[in-house]
């Protein structure tokens, strides 16, 4: 994930510390290119403690799918593949040969159409993700905080609490047992983990 965010990240620089104009001249320059995606990897690659080989390759791959993105939802920015030995840009009006006449309807397609398709498909995903694994991207902060969100608003829906005559539905999940209870019958510890409590 921070291997396909890393094309951006000169972007806090440039927008927030210098000025918008510089942003737009220089944001598409050194951070989108074919050699900084072979660093983004072999950075990845030297992070990891095993399968070093896989993760460069995955690292890599993040990267050239966030140029793909960009390239799939900006119709007036394109994607400078072999910067600084060439300063060409790429995206799909540049490869369809569209006329400037019609760069702000394709600029409309991509970036109102195609952006609000790849959110809804994103979205989709981290649902799938959730119900089959019962697992989001709020992991990589913290699994116990992913565990502790995720069940908190998704429980209630699917369960009720296990505690015997307890008629309120299910928050969170008991380490030590796993039955679901709700909130009125278990314990949040200062790690977020839950402990039952049956008082």
């Amino acid at each position: 994930m921070l291997a396909s965010l890393a094309p951006d990240i000169d972007g806090i620089f440039l927008a927030v510390m210098w000025n918008p104009e510089l942003f737009n001249s220089l944001h598409h320059t050194f951070g989108h290119n074919l050699l900084y995606s072979v660093a983004v990897g072999a950075a990845t690659a030297a992070l990891a403690k095993r399968r070093r080989g896989k993760m460069f390759l995955m690292g890599l791959l993040m990267v050239l799918l966030h140029f793909v993105v960009d390239i799939l939802t900006a119709a007036d920015w394109g994607i400078p593949f072999f910067w600084p030995i060439s300063h060409a840009q790429y995206n799909i009006p540049i490869f369809l040969n569209v006329p400037d006449s019609r760069l702000d309807a394709w600029d409309f397609a991509l970036k109102v159409v195609v952006q609000w398709i790849l959110k809804v498909m994103v979205t989709a995903g981290t649902v799938v993700i959730y119900i089959k694994h019962r697992r989001t991207f709020i992991e990589l902060i913290s699994s116990n905080l992913d565990r502790f969100l995720t069940d908190f608003a998704i429980l209630p829906f699917q369960r009720k609490c296990d505690v015997p005559d307890c008629k309120n539905r299910a928050h969170y999940r008991c380490k030590e047992t796993d039955s679901v209870r709700c909130i009125r019958h278990c314990k949040i510890n200062r790690d977020l983990t839950i402990s039952c409590n049956d008082s």
